[in-house]
Protein backbone atom coordinates (compact mmCIF):
# COMPACT_ATOMS: atom_id res chain seq x y z
CA UNK A 1 0.00 0.00 0.00
CA UNK A 2 2.68 2.23 0.88
CA UNK A 3 4.17 2.06 -3.10
CA UNK A 4 0.82 2.53 -4.35
CA UNK A 5 0.21 5.82 -2.48
CA UNK A 6 3.64 6.76 -3.29
CA UNK A 7 3.81 5.68 -6.71
CA UNK A 8 0.19 7.14 -7.29
CA UNK A 9 1.50 10.75 -6.04
CA UNK A 10 4.91 10.86 -7.75
CA UNK A 11 2.84 9.71 -11.40
CA UNK A 12 0.61 12.68 -10.55
CA UNK A 13 3.22 15.31 -9.08
CA UNK A 14 6.83 14.62 -10.86
CA UNK A 15 7.91 16.71 -13.22
CA UNK A 16 7.48 14.37 -16.22
CA UNK A 17 5.89 11.48 -14.34
CA UNK A 18 7.19 8.26 -13.49
CA UNK A 19 8.67 8.34 -16.74
CA UNK A 20 11.05 11.17 -15.86
CA UNK A 21 11.82 9.65 -12.07
CA UNK A 22 12.87 6.69 -13.47
CA UNK A 23 15.67 8.75 -15.73
CA UNK A 24 16.28 10.93 -12.64
CA UNK A 25 16.98 8.26 -10.22
CA UNK A 26 20.35 7.27 -12.71
CA UNK A 27 19.98 3.51 -11.80
CA UNK A 28 18.19 1.26 -13.96
CA UNK A 29 17.72 -1.53 -11.96
CA UNK A 30 16.28 0.95 -9.41
CA UNK A 31 13.74 2.20 -12.52
CA UNK A 32 12.72 -1.33 -13.06
CA UNK A 33 12.08 -2.10 -9.49
CA UNK A 34 9.50 0.50 -9.13
CA UNK A 35 8.09 -0.04 -12.22
CA UNK A 36 6.83 -3.65 -11.07
CA UNK A 37 2.99 -4.03 -9.68
CA UNK A 38 3.27 -3.61 -6.25
CA UNK A 39 0.83 -5.99 -4.24
CA UNK A 40 -1.27 -4.19 -1.57
CA UNK A 41 -0.64 -7.21 1.17
CA UNK A 42 2.73 -8.01 0.35
CA UNK A 43 5.99 -6.85 1.38
CA UNK A 44 8.77 -5.13 -0.23
CA UNK A 45 12.40 -3.75 -0.30
CA UNK A 46 11.77 0.10 0.27
CA UNK A 47 15.22 1.03 -0.57
CA UNK A 48 14.72 1.95 -4.13
CA UNK A 49 11.16 4.00 -3.28
CA UNK A 50 13.35 5.60 -0.09
CA UNK A 51 15.90 7.03 -3.68
CA UNK A 52 12.78 8.05 -5.38
CA UNK A 53 11.15 9.86 -2.53
CA UNK A 54 14.59 11.98 -1.64
CA UNK A 55 14.24 13.07 -5.52
CA UNK A 56 10.95 14.06 -5.10
CA UNK A 57 11.19 15.79 -1.87
CA UNK A 58 14.32 17.62 -3.28
CA UNK A 59 12.37 18.93 -6.78
CA UNK A 60 9.80 20.02 -4.48
CA UNK A 61 12.25 21.81 -2.34
CA UNK A 62 10.50 20.32 0.90
CA UNK A 63 12.49 18.65 3.83
CA UNK A 64 12.71 14.44 3.59
CA UNK A 65 10.92 14.23 7.15
CA UNK A 66 8.07 16.63 6.04
CA UNK A 67 7.53 14.81 2.60
CA UNK A 68 7.50 11.62 4.36
CA UNK A 69 5.09 12.82 7.32
CA UNK A 70 2.50 14.68 4.57
CA UNK A 71 2.72 11.70 2.12
CA UNK A 72 1.78 9.30 5.33
CA UNK A 73 -0.60 11.84 6.32
CA UNK A 74 -2.19 12.12 2.53
CA UNK A 75 -2.23 7.49 2.93
CA UNK A 76 -4.36 8.24 6.17
CA UNK A 77 -6.68 9.68 4.48
CA UNK A 78 -7.44 7.50 2.08
CA UNK A 79 -6.79 4.24 3.54
CA UNK A 80 -8.75 4.77 7.04
CA UNK A 81 -12.42 5.04 5.55
CA UNK A 82 -11.41 2.99 2.75
CA UNK A 83 -9.57 -0.19 4.19
CA UNK A 84 -9.43 0.31 7.63
CA UNK A 85 -13.14 1.47 8.11
CA UNK A 86 -13.74 -0.92 11.27
CA UNK A 87 -11.52 1.16 12.70
CA UNK A 88 -13.27 4.38 12.26
CA UNK A 89 -16.52 2.86 13.24
CA UNK A 90 -14.77 1.82 16.45
CA UNK A 91 -16.04 4.55 18.52
CA UNK A 92 -13.82 6.75 19.82
CA UNK A 93 -10.32 8.11 19.08
CA UNK A 94 -9.07 5.64 22.17
CA UNK A 95 -10.16 3.09 20.72
CA UNK A 96 -8.78 4.41 17.10
CA UNK A 97 -5.35 4.87 19.20
CA UNK A 98 -5.69 1.19 20.34
CA UNK A 99 -6.27 -0.46 17.27
CA UNK A 100 -3.71 1.39 15.08
CA UNK A 101 -0.25 -0.81 16.29
CA UNK A 102 -2.43 -3.51 14.16
CA UNK A 103 -2.50 -1.12 10.92
CA UNK A 104 1.07 -0.57 11.22
CA UNK A 105 2.23 -3.99 11.31
CA UNK A 106 0.62 -4.69 7.67
CA UNK A 107 2.60 -2.04 6.01
CA UNK A 108 6.43 -3.08 7.75
CA UNK A 109 7.75 -6.70 7.84
CA UNK A 110 9.77 -7.88 10.97
CA UNK A 111 8.44 -4.57 12.83
CA UNK A 112 5.85 -4.97 15.85
CA UNK A 113 4.20 -2.45 17.41
CA UNK A 114 2.18 -2.05 20.40
CA UNK A 115 0.34 0.15 22.26
CA UNK A 116 2.32 0.47 25.78
CA UNK A 117 -0.47 -0.05 28.93
CA UNK A 118 0.11 2.19 31.61
CA UNK A 119 -2.19 2.30 34.61
CA UNK A 120 -1.77 6.22 35.35
CA UNK A 121 -2.05 7.17 31.64
CA UNK A 122 -4.21 10.40 31.57
CA UNK A 123 -7.05 10.35 28.60
CA UNK A 124 -6.08 11.75 25.62
CA UNK A 125 -2.23 10.19 25.64
CA UNK A 126 -1.11 7.14 24.31
CA UNK A 127 2.48 5.45 23.71
CA UNK A 128 3.10 3.08 21.28
CA UNK A 129 6.64 0.95 21.13
CA UNK A 130 7.72 -0.28 17.65
CA UNK A 131 10.53 -2.64 17.67
CA UNK A 132 12.90 -4.34 15.61
CA UNK A 133 13.54 -0.76 13.65
CA UNK A 134 16.25 -1.00 11.17
CA UNK A 135 18.46 1.93 12.60
CA UNK A 136 19.32 3.17 9.18
CA UNK A 137 15.80 3.53 8.41
CA UNK A 138 14.76 4.42 11.64
CA UNK A 139 13.62 8.40 10.76
CA UNK A 140 11.32 7.11 7.80
CA UNK A 141 9.48 4.82 10.40
CA UNK A 142 9.17 7.60 12.77
CA UNK A 143 8.02 10.32 10.43
CA UNK A 144 5.36 7.87 8.49
CA UNK A 145 4.03 7.13 11.68
CA UNK A 146 3.43 10.69 12.91
CA UNK A 147 2.05 11.09 9.96
CA UNK A 148 -0.32 8.23 9.83
CA UNK A 149 -0.89 8.14 13.08
CA UNK A 150 -1.75 11.70 13.28
CA UNK A 151 -4.30 11.88 10.73
CA UNK A 152 -5.67 8.64 11.65
CA UNK A 153 -6.24 9.70 14.78
CA UNK A 154 -7.88 13.64 13.84
CA UNK A 155 -10.18 11.40 11.55
CA UNK A 156 -11.26 9.84 14.61
CA UNK A 157 -12.02 13.38 15.93
CA UNK A 158 -8.49 14.25 17.64
CA UNK A 159 -7.87 17.49 17.78
CA UNK A 160 -4.18 18.63 17.21
CA UNK A 161 -2.12 15.22 18.25
CA UNK A 162 1.04 16.32 19.17
CA UNK A 163 4.45 13.37 19.05
CA UNK A 164 6.83 12.83 21.78
CA UNK A 165 9.91 10.34 20.47
CA UNK A 166 11.57 8.42 23.66
CA UNK A 167 15.39 7.96 22.92
CA UNK A 168 16.08 4.79 20.75
CA UNK A 169 17.20 1.96 22.74
CA UNK A 170 19.22 -1.39 21.08
CA UNK A 171 17.13 -4.18 19.78
CA UNK A 172 19.48 -6.58 18.43
CA UNK A 173 20.05 -6.88 14.89
CA UNK A 174 18.90 -8.37 11.70
CA UNK A 175 21.71 -9.78 9.35
CA UNK A 176 24.39 -7.84 10.71
CA UNK A 177 21.95 -4.23 10.85
CA UNK A 178 21.23 -3.16 14.26
CA UNK A 179 17.64 -2.97 15.60
CA UNK A 180 16.04 0.16 17.57
CA UNK A 181 12.71 0.04 19.41
CA UNK A 182 11.56 3.16 20.32
CA UNK A 183 8.88 4.49 22.34
CA UNK A 184 6.36 7.66 20.63
CA UNK A 185 3.98 9.55 22.92
CA UNK A 186 0.82 10.52 21.13
CA UNK A 187 -1.33 13.52 22.61
CA UNK A 188 -4.29 15.19 21.91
Amino acid sequence: MIFKGYLSYLSARYPGGLAALHHDLGDPEQAAFLGRIFLAMSYYDLGPLICAVRLAAKVEKVPLACFIRDRSAASAKVDVPGVYAPLLKSGSVEAMARSLPRVFSRYFEGVKSEVVERTTAAPGVHEFRFRGLPEPMLGWYVWSNEGFIGESLVLAGARSPTFELCEPVPDGDRDGIPLRSIVTRVKW
